[in-house]
This record gives C-alpha cells, structure tokens and sequence, in this order.
C-alpha cells in the first residue's frame, strides 16, 4: 500500500519515480477538480512548453512495466495502458498555469507544501543553543520568503482580475511588456505588436487606429508612443491584458511584483 497524504480535500498516493515525488495525470485532474481529457487536451496543446525528465517522465516498455511492479495499488496505473505520464513538481505548475482556477491554484500550492516538498521540510532536531539560533533564523528566513512568494502571487492574480487598480499606471504596463519581450527572445518590436493585437481581441481597444488618427489630426509624422493612446480608465485593461500575455508564455514577472508589494 503506499503512503497516502491528504492534499486538501483529495487523499494521494505517495509516487516516487527516479527519486522524484511525481503524480499521474488522474490524480493531477481530481486534485485540480479538472478532468483527464481537459489535461491531456492542455498538455498537447502546449506540449513545447514541457520537457521531459523536467516537466514529466513518459513510461512506455519495460519502464512501465517496472513501474507497474513498484506501484501496489492497482487503481493508480490501468495494467492494459501501454504508456504513462507521471508529472513533476514544475509539470503540476505548469498544468495550474495553463488551467488558471482559483482551485488549481490553491491545489498546487497544497501539493507544493504537503507532497512535492516534504523531503525539505523535514528538519533536524539541533544538538546545540547555536544550531538552534541558526535553525530558527533559517526558518525565519523561509516564512519571510514564503509570504513575500504568496503576496507575490496574490499581486499576479488581482491584476489578471483587474483588482488591484492603484497598479494600473503606465510604468508598470512598459516593464512588462519588456519583460514579456525578454521572454519571446528580446524581440520588443514583436511584443508591442501582440499587446496591441490582445488589447483589440480582449476589450476593442485600437491602438492602430488612435495612432493613425492623431497623425493625421496633429499633421505631425513621428509616431506617439503606444501606452499615450491609452485612457487612464483603459489601464486596467491594459495591466490585466499583459500580464495574462505573461502567463500564458510562462514568463517571470515576480521581479517586477516585487517591486510593488515590498
């Protein structure tokens, strides 16, 4: 029988593969309350975006076979299957990211501390009054880190949400268009083009156009810049625009969240 840890309101099995904590794809879609289809749907869809022996481990052959005759429960792998995915820590992320529930996102983070990480958190009784000055510091350190990571996220998620308004300013909006176009290869000409192109999808907001008739009006020949065709009411829609255009590429912006939530 393997080891069972409550993740939540789901109990999983504990599954190690090649010295990785790892998930099957039907447990990965019970605990994101998604379906198997919807998850390998995703996964083909944005399959460039995994790579395997990083994001999963695919089992096929005698691998699976091994696999078979390691696992004890026989609800966790179908014995007629004849290949297998087993996710890992940054392949569940993955799946979240692309998933973007409130439920998916509360799960990774359920899966983070209680199954993907538990051979971290597992601390070592200090022998000494120094050892344990330091264990303490360290484990300051983590909360720090740990609260400073969830606001982080906290921050990420209101402004796909349009929540957090005091955000919305043009400063904000240039960075992460940079950042966005540091993460398509430095290709910035490329990034303001498909914000402007997601703004027209998302809210009808043309930036082509406004620009097209303001040369037009002012007779001058110099393009404005694109963030001054915007409505300061606009701006929301803009922050929530690219910040979704960062998710979706699986771009870090927390340096710039950072900045903001202190």
């Amino acid at each position: 029988m393997n080891e069972i840890v409550k993740v939540g309101n789901e109990s999983i099995p504990v599954i190690e593969w090649k010295g990785n904590r790892v998930i099957t794809t039907s447990l990965l879609a019970e605990t994101y309350e998604t379906s198997v289809d919807n998850v390998k749907m995703n996964f083909n869809r944005h399959k460039n975006n995994f790579t395997e022996g990083v994001h999963y481990f695919l089992l096929q052959g005698d691998e699976l076979k091994d696999f078979k005759n390691l696992v004890t429960d026989s609800y966790l792998v179908d014995k007629r299957t004849p290949q297998l995915y087993l996710w890992t820590q940054r392949g569940a992320n993955r799946h979240c990211k692309i998933l973007d529930t409130d439920k998916a996102w509360e799960q990774f983070g359920n899966l983070e501390d209680i199954y993907f990480n538990v051979k971290e958190n597992r601390i070592e009784v200090p022998k000494d009054y120094p050892s344990a000055l330091r264990l303490a510091a360290d484990e300051y350190e983590k909360r720090m880190l740990a609260e400073k990571q969830n606001k982080i996220l906290s921050a990420e998620n209101d402004l796909l949400s349009q929540k957090n308004l005091e955000w919305a300013d043009r400063a904000v909006i240039n960075a992460l268009v940079r950042a966005y176009a540091h993460g398509i290869g430095d290709d910035y000409r490329k990034a303001w083009r498909e914000f402007k192109k997601e703004l027209l999808y998302r809210y009808g907001i043309n930036i082509n156009a406004r620009i097209t008739n303001h040369l037009n009006k002012s007779g001058k020949l110099t393009k404005p810049k694109t963030l001054d065709m915007l409505d300061n009411s606009e701006l929301p829609d803009a922050l929530s625009t690219i910040t979704a255009m960062c998710r979706e590429k699986n771009i870090d912006i927390s340096g710039i969240l950072r900045k903001k939530v202190g």
